[in-house]
């Protein structure tokens, strides 16, 4: 405060009371803001809004400035003449977003305007924002972005199917599914007719060993080898013959595009398993409807 002097006449025996009213030193100071509009105070007081000369209290004086969309800056600062000027920028809010998606290659679209492609990441100013996530094959999605200060935003996001994609993939799978058994029947049927020609021969072997022996034990043990190789050989001309069914049946199955995607569209009923620690493994029907 500023000081005040007062002369005062006090006689013997007299009783004085000095009231003293001082007045706070204040000095005028120039404030600018960055943007133009932007709040100033003072010790938490508003004393004005963008460039402007006021009077402030001396001493250590709190500036705070503020502007929605931008960080709030404070300052303390020791005011002790006129004339001083002080300058406050503010930094604008940004918030840098990344985005992923499984998959990936998704185009991002912020306010309809393409920002780029999964993975991707890119700076967005105080707001909100509706952004889309758009890829072939996968249905479109969309999620909302507050930018309320400067941050990093991460988002992971798992693209859903088209129906027309799942049967595809679906039926895709089923044909390689069905090629690889093909070729598997093909191997086992020629790998089996192999050991069967094999044990063929070896079964005239025998016999032509069991036609030449004398000797009775000969003749019972070359009996029972023929036995014996004409039964592998049996077994494996049967199992040739099953492969080849299986293989033939499996060539001549088709595999339809359509009726997968009309059993993604109808009704599908699902049964599965689940644990419960006081029931153990219960059984689950759990039904389903697209509509």
């Amino acid at each position: 405060y500023a000081s005040k002097p007062q002369e005062v006449n006090i006689s013997a025996g007299d009783i004085k009371i000095l009231t003293f009213d001082l007045a706070k030193i204040v000095f005028a100071v120039n404030i600018k803001t960055t943007p133009s509009d932007a709040k100033v105070y003072a010790n938490g007081k508003l004393i004005g809004m963008g460039s402007f000369t006021t009077e402030v209290q001396a001493g250590k004086v709190n500036f705070m400035v503020e502007r929605e969309g931008y960080e709030i800056l404070g300052r303390e600062v020791v005011v002790d003449r006129d004339g001083l000027s002080f300058d406050f920028n503010l930094k604008p809010i940004t918030a840098r977003v990344k985005i992923e998606t499984e998959p990936s290659e998704a185009v991002v679209l912020v306010g309809g305007n393409k920002v780029g492609v999964t993975p991707v990441s890119f700076e967005l100013p105080y707001g909100s924002y509706e952004i889309q996530l758009l890829k072939s094959g996968y249905k479109s999605q969309s999620l909302k972005i507050d930018v309320r200060k400067s941050e990093a935003i991460n988002k992971k996001i798992k693209l859903e199917e088209t129906l027309e994609t799942k049967a595809l993939r679906i039926y895709r799978s089923r044909l390689n599914m069905k090629n690889n058994l093909t070729y598997a029947g093909l191997g086992f049927t020629i790998a089996s007719v192999g050991v069967a020609v094999a044990f063929h021969i070896k079964s005239e072997d025998v016999y032509s060993k069991y036609q030449n022996a004398v000797e009775i034990e000969k003749i019972r043990k070359y009996r029972n080898d023929y036995k014996k190789a004409i039964t592998q050989r049996n077994i494996a001309f049967g199992a040739s013959a099953v492969f080849a069914g299986l293989t033939v049946y499996n060539m001549l199955r088709k595999v339809s595009f359509e009726e997968i995607y009309q059993e993604l569209e109808s009704e599908k009923i699902n049964l599965g398993l689940r644990f419960y620690k006081e029931n153990g493994v219960v059984p689950v029907l759990s039904l389903s409807i697209k509509m």
